[in-house]
């Protein structure tokens, strides 16, 4: 990181109460490192386990600790398979932070291809809500898949975490690839050795052939 600006409790009252807590964090031009080990598990199960017991998860009868106010300036964020195939989003800019004791908002946004907007109630099963955007993608997920260039979504998600498993439902307003689209949700579940179910609901899928059905 860059620079680093970090907002705590003053010195006299740490001298006093023997407890430090942070209230606000600036990260100007991080680079965030999301990798995935031999075994297929990317480190990000390793950090939500990290932040839900930090959040409370292991102590579900006291009140939460609250999260800090959070801000990624520019930052950058590197993905690296087990096969060393890596794609760069940049620039990645983030705003959280605390609405009232039981709420955290956050926004992310990554030039006009990444919009995502949502919140999460910290401590506990960590439920949260997402409503997010994706379009002109296609540099970022080039090591993988080619020609995508016309992919775009929007919708959203809301689920919630047990240990480093996921489990939410997603409804989608747009999904689309060149003439195919798709409305309709699913329910998906991501464990922490990097399984996923998704389970469709009803979707409607709308093609550029007139005849075709829907």
């Amino acid at each position: 990181v860059p620079e680093l600006e970090v907002q705590h409790t003053s010195l006299p009252m740490i001298l006093l109460t023997q407890d430090l807590s942070i209230q606000q964090a600036v990260f100007h031009q991080p680079t965030l490192l999301v990798t995935q080990d031999d075994s297929g598990q990317w480190n990000l199960s390793e950090a939500m386990e990290l932040i839900t017991r930090a959040g409370g998860k292991q102590q579900p009868q006291q009140q939460p600790s609250p999260l800090p106010a959070v801000t990624v300036d520019e930052g950058t964020l590197k993905i690296i398979d087990r096969d060393g195939r890596t794609a760069t989003v940049q620039p990645l800019n983030v705003q959280g932070y605390p609405n009232g004791p039981l709420v955290w908002k956050y926004k992310v946004r990554a030039d006009d291809r990444l919009n995502v907007t949502g919140q999460v109630s910290p401590g506990g099963s960590w439920q949260h809500e997402v409503a997010f955007q994706i379009q002109k993608i296609s540099p970022w997920l080039s090591p993988w898949v080619k020609n995508i260039n016309d992919f775009r979504t929007s919708g959203t998600w809301r689920g919630r975490v047990q240990g480093a498993n996921i489990s939410g439902r997603v409804s989608f307003d747009q999904l689309a690839y060149g003439t195919l689209s798709v409305q309709g949700s699913a329910s998906v579940q991501l464990q922490e050795s990097g399984d996923v179910t998704v389970a469709p609901a009803p979707l409607v899928v709308q093609t550029a052939n007139t005849l075709a059905p829907k």
